[in-house]
């Protein structure tokens, strides 16, 4: 995001962003649920890749079940929470604990470096909000990016 200006989105125009980048068999797994969440400030397009690169985490853990991904939002107190949710493989407790630290995946050898979620988790905190992920393993995977209404922190 060096470099972007940071300006008023919502999670609609974020979401459009994502999908628009997604290959087609991709976008084909995705879903957006109504989303009438309020307008927030940060740099959208270092959002959309934030997105972007959850909704490929999504997409490959559901790649071998026909699972659906569904981004949402919803308002919370300060701000608004993205959410992208899979029902895919899951992920299990010890790596869950793990995950978000930088080079650590899920994926094999040659088809992911393990930064998505670090530099997801590093994006929301920089912008003064909070990242989450959860998993149930072989149950899907929800990660959650709450993100305050104006510009708090981007130090």
């Amino acid at each position: 995001t060096m470099g972007e200006v940071p300006r008023p989105t919502t999670a609609s125009e974020v979401f459009r962003g994502c999908l628009a980048r997604l290959e087609q068999a991709d976008a084909a797994k995705v879903s957006v649920e109504a989303t009438n969440s309020p307008a927030f400030t940060c740099p959208p397009e270092g959002l959309i890749q934030v997105v972007l690169s959850l909704v490929h985490n999504a997409c490959w853990a559901v790649r071998d079940n026909g699972g659906r991904i569904v981004l949402s939002s919803e308002s919370t107190g300060a701000g608004v929470a993205l959410v992208v949710k899979d029902d895919g493989i899951g992920i299990d407790a010890p790596m869950l604990m793990r995950i978000g630290e930088p080079f650590v995946t899920t994926k094999p050898p040659g088809e992911g470096m393990g930064l998505g979620v670090f530099l997801a988790r590093t994006f929301v905190e920089r912008w003064g909000g909070r990242f989450d992920l959860r998993s149930d393993g072989g149950q899907g995977a929800v990660a959650t990016l709450e993100l305050p209404r104006a510009e708090k922190a981007h130090g």
